[in-house]
Order: structure tokens, then sequence, then C-alpha cells
């Protein structure tokens, strides 16, 4: 943020200064003003409102009242208000071998032109350029009277400055001024005679010279610093002010001289310096380099005496690149010490103080850093010492190319100037870098603004002069020849350096430029439903062509017409350019029409007044407004009437209380609506504009039902009378009317049942499409505004989510429960449509139903089961009465059943392999699974169960008889009581058939007496010894129970060889082992 520093006490400060390089004088110029009369009572319109781009367009205009425009479109409508705006007269161009430019110009006293032209190469000889300057004496009409060079001597524009001929008519302009005696004093530096210095050259008003010396110094030290620069303050005293170089002798203050009309410094005015060296310390970190200046661009005097000026430190040489710094100060008249200091926020910074429009208590001032970024126009207050910004200009703006003039007696500012782009106050008058001229208010708000054609030439303009009447007299530079008319000495001339600058003069005119005309489509129509208008592209033509693929030339597009733009414009437009402005955003026409904003909507059936308005270059609105009607599918119309009609749906007990004033209400009921063509006024629904069918009313009114909840279809005829022609039938509408059911939006559900039955099992777990079916709810939907039933590939209806969860969870755990539905219509993206709002719309009545579930016991062959001694080994069939169908049954959880697997299981002759279904074969689920409904037959369960091969009993010791030793072998037989081995086979016979059973024995070790006494290889089986290995024993493929005998009847032995024996007892371990398989 820029900073003002205040160095000492405050003092009130008056700043005034003139342009360094030309005065820009003050021309008065006037607005036109109409009586104000009262626009048609339309409402302003907001259009792009909430965004930046946001513009009030204001309410319909007055008929055309403009004179050049008002007998040839009568019928035209306009704005109200008109601006002052500038027009081309005669310009013309001049040229030389070298770069041409105007610095300044003043209007003689007898209504002449005095110019300073400026021929230079300046920068593009290095190191012989020159520049020469000449005082040029234009007519009121532009013709040249004539010419003089300020330093007396025609120059050689074909040679350069190394010419030893020419060195000396060298002339470098400064400033002129008006003396307000009919001279005129010009300040520059160059030759008189042989002498060189800052000189001043006094002509009259017919560009005579009344003198030319050389600024004499008189008595006054310069201490060897540069005075190439002069200014003037508001009393017209001339200043050379300095600049500071490393030679100067003085460094600590500025030199500013007054200079006497005779030529001679008469005072001199130290102004203390800024402090170069330490100020770049502190902002490069490096002292000051040799080649930077420091010194007074511009200064003047405040109402107190108080200098104000600019203070500049930069670089003179241009391959140094330092930055420049930029300061605004006030110093004190009497001590010369810097009393006030305005720095910029930003280094490498330029002030430029715009005199023309400063007084003495508000110093205007332009601050730019680089063509990227903005311009700032900032004000200076003199009284208070405080600095503001007023306006923030686009960056590319130029200051060196932007002039004011305010005129003292409305405060209003016309300005010249060269602009980039067309953004923040510029927004809306163009689009290219252009010259710009127009008005601005007293605070610096635009009120007309023309971009000037220039054919694509850069044109600058340097000088303004205010001429008698409305002329105003414009001078700068340009490049090409389109802009002026004419080079009346002669070319442009070929340039013999590298530069396309000439020099372009001659007058504008102040013209009123009214806003343009316009005229509205008539007696539009528009139906949304025609596949056409389902294109917005056409919709909008059709609104400003009439047509939808018309095109502006149709005889009832909106018609606009600007004189001004067309025919006086400085950058002149043509119809194409003024067409696209029709309902655009004058801040951007790019940006799509805001219809809504203007009053149209196709979603809304009936006539809309739609307002139409166009911007001229100056953004002026005229505004006029037309009748649209939309139409819906429904609409019918006569030459001059539109009659609409929808649909509708009413209960029973409307329906017969229904009458035909009812009806003809707009807004309910058939939504009956008819109105004008042209007008777009309503017509009563009285019978002079529209019949209702009695008969049809009658038949509506008669309607009943013992079930209210579902729907009856009436027809129900309107008919327009009004336009209608004697003899011909009239326009009709024939509307559905949906008695019953209950309505939502432009949908009815229609159930033939409001409560029907459903069991538990069923709605717990049911689903929408279920529901609506007809064994059940029986729904059905129409939508009223096509009055038919939904298409279902566009919509669906359906039970809404949280009320199908509310049905299925309701259960009759005392007695059947009533459950009410909500229903819903979705379209295709699920969006909802309609939903019905009560609960009794659609009702269900909920209830339990029963099965008994019987259990069996069986094998794996579906026997039941039994034991070795064929007797059952469990009840043959448990009974579980009255279950709920639909919940689950677990069989852990019912004792009864579990109990008798239980006993089946300790019999120890089957292994229980789970529950199966009535199938006999599928698995019943461990976690259970819903009871189904059986029809009230019951369902029959298993619980299933493996035989299995096993030992009933294995005696745990077998005893042999008792026997003396013998001197022989002997036989030892079991004894007599020793058990049998019970083997018992439940398996299914296939399995016995095919595997049966094989019974094993082995010794682990020999008979052993306590002593460690062996008896090896003594037990036989038959013939068979026993041993270490399995012997078979038995086997048995048929009988479920079996047994092998160890006693003396069985065909155990001991054979036990002669004198192995003692008289001990023996034992040893048989391993018995039951084996199945062939």
């Amino acid at each position: 943020m820029s900073k003002f520093i205040h160095l000492k006490r405050r003092y009130k400060v008056v700043v005034c200064l003139c342009m360094i390089f030309g005065v820009a004088m003050v021309f008065f110029l006037t607005n036109r003003s109409n009586t104000n009369i009262k626009a048609h009572p339309v409402e302003k319109s907001i259009i792009d409102a909430g965004t930046e781009l946001s513009v009030v367009v204001p309410t319909d205009s007055l008929p055309i009242y403009e004179p050049e425009l008002k007998l040839k479109y009568p019928d035209y409508f306009q704005g109200e208000s008109s601006v002052i705006n500038l027009t081309k007269e005669e310009l013309y161009g001049s040229s030389s071998p070298i770069n041409d430019t105007v610095y300044g110009a003043v209007k003689t006293s007898n209504g002449n032109i005095l110019e300073i032209w400026s021929h230079s190469t300046y920068g593009l000889e290095d190191p012989d350029w020159m520049v020469a300057s000449e005082v040029v004496l234009l007519s009121k009409d532009n013709q040249i009277l004539k010419r003089l060079w300020i330093d007396g001597k025609t120059p050689d524009l074909n040679s350069t400055k190394n010419n030893n001929e020419i060195q000396k008519s060298e002339s470098s302009f400064e400033l002129i001024a008006d003396n307000k005696n009919g001279t005129y004093s010009i300040v520059y530096s160059g030759y008189v005679g042989d002498e060189k210095g800052p000189a001043i050259l006094t002509i009259d008003n017919d560009l005579n010279m009344v003198s030319r010396k050389i600024i004499s110094s008189e008595n006054f030290a310069l201490e060897g610093q540069t005075y190439n620069r002069s200014s003037t303050d508001f009393d017209n005293n001339i200043y050379k002010t300095s600049y500071i170089y490393w030679r100067s002798s003085e460094k600590k203050n500025y030199n500013v001289f007054t200079v006497s009309k005779d030529a001679v410094y008469s005072t001199l005015n130290k102004l203390e310096a800024m402090d170069a060296d330490d100020l770049y310390s502190k902002k490069l970190g490096v002292p000051k380099p040799i080649s930077a200046y420091d010194g007074l661009a511009q200064v003047t005097r405040a109402r107190n005496g108080d200098f104000v000026g600019v203070a500049t430190l930069g670089k003179t040489d241009r391959t140094v690149d330092i930055p420049q710094y930029s300061f605004l100060n006030v110093w004190d008249a009497t001590t010369g010490k810097i009393k006030y200091m305005y720095e910029p926020s930003s280094g490498d910074t330029s002030i430029s103080i715009k005199s023309e429009i400063s007084d003495v208590d508000n110093i205007y001032f332009f601050e730019s850093s680089s063509t990227k970024n903005p311009l700032y126009l900032k004000c200076l207050d003199t009284v208070t010492g405080t600095v503001r910004l007023v306006k923030e200009y686009p960056r590319g703006t130029s200051p060196s190319s932007f002039h004011f003039s305010r005129n003292e007696h409305t405060g209003k500012v016309v300005f010249f100037g060269y602009v980039s782009s067309f953004t923040g106050d510029f927004k809306g008058y163009g689009t290219e870098p252009s010259v710009v001229s127009g008005f601005m208010d007293k605070n610096f708000n635009i009120e007309s603004m023309s971009a000037i054609g220039t054919g694509g030439e850069r044109v600058l303009p340097n000088a303004i002069v205010s001429m008698e009447g409305d002329n105003v007299h414009l001078a700068g530079t340009l490049q090409g020849t389109q802009f002026v008319s004419s080079y009346p000495s002669g070319g442009p001339t070929t340039k013999r350096v590298d530069t396309k600058n000439n020099i372009f003069y001659g007058n504008i005119k102040q013209v009123a430029d009214f806003p343009p005309v316009i005229r509205a489509p008539k007696d539009q129509l528009i139906n949304p439903n025609n596949p056409i208008y389902q294109i917005p592209e056409n919709v909008e033509r059709k609104l400003l062509t009439g047509s939808p693929t018309g095109k502006f030339e149709h005889s009832n597009a909106v018609k606009v017409y600007d004189f001004y733009d067309f025919n006086k414009s400085m950058d002149l437009k043509d119809q194409q350019w003024l067409n696209a402005r029709i309902n655009r955003n004058p801040q951007d026409i790019t940006q799509p029409i805001d219809w809504k904003a203007l009053g149209f909507d196709i979603k809304k059936t009936g006539p809309q007044r739609v307002t139409y308005f166009v911007t001229d270059s100056q953004k002026q609105f005229s505004v006029t407004s037309s009748i649209v009607s939309v139409l819906s599918s429904n609409s019918v119309y006569n030459d001059k009437a539109v009659m609409d009609a929808h649909n509708f749906a009413i209960s029973f007990e409307q329906a017969q209380t229904l009458t035909e004033g009812m009806l003809r209400r707009t807004d309910d009921f058939a939504r009956l609506h008819a109105w004008d063509r042209i007008k777009g006024n309503r017509l009563s629904g009285g019978v002079l504009n529209v019949e209702v069918d009695q008969e049809d009313l009658k038949r509506i009114n008669s309607a009943s039902s013992a079930n209210p909840k579902e729907t009856q279809i009436y027809d129900l005829t309107f008919r327009l009378k009004y336009g209608a022609i004697a003899g011909e039938p009239m326009k009709e509408i024939k509307v559905k009317v949906f008695v019953g059911g209950e309505a939502d939006g432009d949908y009815v559900f229609s159930t033939s049942s409001n409560n029907f039955p459903i069991f538990w099992d069923i709605s717990k777990s049911i689903s929408s499409d279920q529901l609506l079916k007809k064994e059940y709810g029986n729904v059905k939907a129409y939508q009223i505004s096509k009055g038919t039933l939904i298409d279902e590939t566009q919509n669906k209806i359906k039970v809404k989510d949280d009320s199908l969860q509310a049905f299925r969870k309701a259960e009759p755990v005392s007695s059947a429960v009533s459950q009410g539905l909500i229903l819903q219509i979705l379209a295709k993206d699920n969006s909802v449509l309609a939903e019905s709002k009560r609960l009794d719309q659609t009702v269900g009545t909920i209830q339990y139903r029963y099965e008994d579930i019987s259990v069996s016991f069986i094998d794996e062959e579906g026997m039941k089961l039994y034991d070795e001694n064929n007797q059952d080994v469990t009840t043959n069939l448990v009974k579980l009465p009255k279950q709920i169908v639909g919940k689950p049954f677990i069989f852990d959880k019912e004792p009864k059943v579990t109990t008798e697997v239980d006993k089946a299981v300790k019999s120890q002759g089957y292994e229980f392999k789970g529950y199966i279904l009535d199938d006999k074969t599928t698995i019943y689920p461990l976690a259970g699974m819903e009871i189904p409904y059986k029809e009230g037959k019951g369902w029959q369960l298993y619980a299933s169960f493996k035989g299995v091969l096993r030992f009933i009993s294995v005696p745990k010791q077998i005893s042999f008889k008792e026997s003396r030793v013998l001197a022989k072998e002997q036989t030892v037989l079991p004894a007599d009581n020793n058990p049998a081995i019970i083997i018992g086979d439940n398996r299914k016979a296939g399995e016995k058939n095919v595997k049966g059973w094989q019974l094993y024995a082995r010794l682990t070790k020999d008979f052993t007496s306590t002593t460690n006494d062996k008896l090896p290889n003594v037990l036989y089986y038959d013939q068979n010894l026993l041993g270490f290995k399995n012997s078979l024993i038995n086997t048995n493929r048929l009988q479920t129970k079996s047994s092998v005998n160890l006693d003396s009847t069985g065909h155990f032995r001991l054979q036990v060889p002669i004198g192995t024996a003692k008289k001990k007892s023996y034992s040893a371990t048989i391993i018995w082992e039951l084996a199945t398989g062939p």
C-alpha cells in the first residue's frame, strides 16, 4: 500500500502542475437532456444477477423521439436520455523522413491553433541523433498557415547530426505557455544563433517572432546541475528544474529557477534533495550507481507558496538496469526542506501530475510501474495531506497518452487516451486495444466512451484544444494512412530511420449520441412440446427473429437501429454489430441471454411479457416488451385469443359439488386460462369467452363409488368463444378429470382395495413389486397431464423404502395387525415425482398362519431305529403342533426332538448324521430355516442316523482250565464260564452284504509267569497258531447281532509242548480287532 510520510507538522498544501510537454486546454461540453416522461409501467429487470456482470435493465422506453429517426421509425421505442459523444470531422496527416510527433497545442486569441511538431532520431541514430522542433500555425479549418522552426534554422531532416551544416539547428521542446496578452512563450533546449542552452521563443498570434533568447542565469551559479526540464504553476510562472549528476558541486539540494518573460533567471529556490545514496543502499543494498540521475521532473507552487513536485531517481544510461523511484514531495517555501513525502508501495514506479484536472486543493496524478500492471489515478488532498485512490485503469493503459480536461462549469471530464484492454470501468466499451475518448462525471465515472476506429493503425492523441461551437481540435501521433483523410503536403514520407510515426491533426465534433431504437416482435406463439422448440437455440431464434430457423431479416424479427453508431461514431458500426447486442449483457455480449430475468420461462404456460432491449457503444439502453404466448400440449388458439386448460384430479365429494363457476378459476381445477394474443390480458372465464360442456359436467357430478380409493376418469370439454368465427366450429379442449384415488402433483394413485389380507410369512419379506400386484394392493398410477397410466418405461411406481420396511416389520403378535403403505412414483434417475400422503390409501391386514411339524427318526435306508434285540431305539415320531409359518425352526431348541436323538446316540448302534427335509435327502441347516407354508398339511422332517459296526461286549479276561505239569504235550481248553464276544452290526443291509465284518486276534507278548517264565507259541484258534500278527477269528455278512464263544465249546486252546510249562500261572494279552470290507 502507498504511504504518505509526514516529515514535519502538517501544512495546508496546494499543488498545481501543467504537462511537461504541453498545455492541455479545457473546452466546454454539455449533455443534452430530455423532458422526463414516465416509462411504461413495466418493472426493471436484473440480468446475470448475483455475478460481477449483474446489470439493471430499465423499464420500457418511450416512443422514438430522436429527430433524425422519428419519421422513419414511427413504431419504434427509444431510451429517454442521450450523451454527448464525438464524431470525426476532417483529420489530416503530416510526415517527415524521421520520427514525428506532436508535443503540445494552444488556441490563439483569434481562434487559430499553435502546435509544436517535433522531429527526432533520438534512440534511432547513436551517437549522432538529432531533434528539431517547429511551431505550426493552423487555421480553424486546419489549413497550415505558417511554420516556424523554434531555433530559427531550417534543419536537413535527411541528414544526421554529424553534418556540420545542421549541428546548430537542434531544438528540444519543453513547454508552451499562453502569456494571456496575445503572445506565447516556448521553452526549449537548443540554439539561439551559435549559442546553445535553455532558451525561450516568444511569438504572437500570427506566428511572428517577438523574441528568441538564451535564458540568462544572471549572477546565479548553476553548480554543475543540468536544467533540461521546465514547469509552470497556476499563475503561469515558468520554472527551470534541475537534475543532480556525479559532477554537480551541489548535491544536497535541487536548484529551481524562476524564469522571467525576458528569459532571465530571476529567483533561485533550493529544495532539499533526496538522499539518493542512502535510499539506494537501503533498497538495493549497494550505493547509488554513478549513472543514476536524481532530480525534479515536475514542480509547481501550492496555495501558501510551498513547492510541490515529483522527485525522480533512476537511470540515464539505457544499458544500466536499475529501478526508478518516484516521490511526490512538498517543500517548505521558506526553508526548502521536505515537509511531506509520498512514496509508492513498489519500486520502479513513475508519478505524473495531471494538472489539467487538478486544482489548488486536489492534486491528481498517475502512478504506474509497467504496462503489465494497472494504471492508478490518485489524488493528493493538499489540505489534509492524504493520498487516496481515485480509479484503477486496466493494465496497458499508457499514462503518457492518456489526457483529461475538466469542464469548470459542470465538473465533467473529457478524456482521450490509449488502452490495451477493456476491463474494470472500461468493460463493455470495446474488445481490442484502442484509442478511446469520452466523458466522465466529476468523480471520474464514465458517462460516455468510444473506441476510436483506426483501421488497425496505432494512434496516440497528444494534444486537445477546444474550438468555437462544438468542435474540438485533436493532434497526436499515428502510424499509417487509414485514420486520416489525407496528407495535404504529401506522404506519408519514406522514413530514413527505423520508425513509422507520423503526425495527425484536425477537428472532431461534439454531437448528441441518442440510444438505439428498437421494435419487438409481435404475437409470438411457442409450444415447448413441439420438437423444434426442444432445442434451446431454436427457441432463442424464435424470440429474436420470429422464426425458429429465421434471421433478423424476418418480418417479425426484433428490429434495431442506431444513427450515431452507424453514421457519426469515430468507429463506425454496422447492423450485424447492433443485432449482436440485442438482449445481451452490455458488459460482456458473449454471455448467454438471461431470458428468465427478461420475463421468459418456457416452462410456464401462458402470456409472458418479455423484455427486449438493445445497447449501443455507450451501453445506453432502449427497452420495449412484447407478449409471448407459451402454449401447452392442450392449448388451442384462434386469430385473437389463446385458451389453455389442463387435466385435474378431485375426490368424489368434490366431483359431486363441482360447478361451472369453480371450473372457471385460473388457479384451480382445470386451471382454465384464456388471454388476448396481442395484449396478453386475461379474458374472463365468463360464457361470452369460454363455454363449459354441461353434459360432461353432469356426468362428473354423478360420479360415485363404494371404494373412494379407486379412480374413475371423465371427459370435460371447454370451447373458446372469444374470437371464434360465426358458422365455424369453436376451438375446444377436452380434459381428463380423475375422480377418486389420491393425487400428488401430476399423478394419481388408485387402488381397487384399500384393505387386503396378507400372511406374515409373506409380508415380512415381500417386495414393493409384489405388494402392488392385483392380489394385494392392486395399485395403479395415472399421470394427470397425459391423462393415462404412467409410462412404466419412463417412470416406476413403488412402495416408499421406509414404509416398506415398516410393513415388513409389522407382526401380529397377539392378533391380526393393519399396516398402511406410502406409495411413490420415481423418474428414471430415481428422483421422486409423487408420493402418497395417506397411510390408509393401501393397507394390509397381516396375520399368522400355522403348520404342524412332524419329526421321524430313521437310518440311512429310511427305516426306523432298532437295537440288537430288535427293539425300537427311539419314539418313531415326535409331533410339534401349530408352528408359525415363516418363523425359524431350530431343532436344538426343541427338547422333544433332542431327547430322542440322544437316545439313539446312547444306544451306540447309531451315529447321528443330522436333520433332513421331507425329501429325505436335503440337509437341514444347523442354524435352522423358516417354516414353510404346506397348505395346512404339515411339515415332515427327519432325524437321520447311520448304523455302525461295533463290539457290544468283549470280556476283559479269558480263563483257561487248570492242569498239571505232565511229561508230555498237553492241550488246555478255555474255562466253561468265559463270556462270549458280542458284535453288533446296525449298518444298512447293502453295506452288510458287501462288506460284512471280520474279527481278528493277536497277542502282544508270549504267555509269561510272574517270575518271567515264558510259554511261546501255545495259543491256537482251530488249527491256526495265534502269534503277534492278526489271525482271522470269525466273519459275518448278515446278522445284526453275532457272538464269538470263548469257552470250551469254542475254537480256542492252549497247546503246551512237553517240558515247557512249570507249576506256575501264565498270562498274555490278546488284541481283538473288528474290521469291515471285502
